[in-house]
């Protein structure tokens, strides 16, 4: 294993990601992590194939580790967020947009997913300030 290709090993597992080739993605993922425990993305991107294999618990725990190696990693806190979600979580995910938009104002996605949050709970005025947040930050 080349100890300088740790982002090579990642690139690949979003491509078998992408390809929904999921284990071939995390053995990929793991390469990476392997190489460089430190490079933040490989567990951020394994939380995510976790989350689609309807496993939030885990995937969770991929993101707590990406957000340990990076503390600034406002996607991982996105993700948190949705899995938090996925298990009928709905004010833990909101703290966890919040924080995500405090470290990245421009971070729509997670204005737009605590808009979604917010309207699943019934809360269509608070929801579409969200949304409004997420408008004016979007590229």
């Amino acid at each position: 294993m080349d100890r300088n290709n740790f982002r090579a090993y990642n690139a690949l597992g979003v491509i078998y990601y992408h390809q929904k080739q999921l284990p071939k993605a995390i053995a990929e993922y793991q390469n990476a992590i392997e190489v460089n425990p430190g490079f933040a993305d490989p567990y951020y991107n394994w939380g995510l194939v976790l989350r689609d294999l309807q496993n939030p618990r885990e995937a969770i725990d991929k993101f707590k580790k990406a957000i340990e190696v990076d503390p600034k990693y406002a996607y991982a806190y996105n993700y948190w967020g949705l899995a938090l979600e996925d298990q009928n979580k709905p004010e833990e995910a909101i703290d966890k947009y919040r924080k995500a938009i405090e470290l990245d104002p421009e971070n729509y996605y997670a204005y737009n997913y605590w808009g979604l949050a917010l309207e699943d709970q019934n809360k269509p005025g608070e929801a579409i300030e969200k949304f409004w947040g997420s408008h004016r930050t979007q590229p």
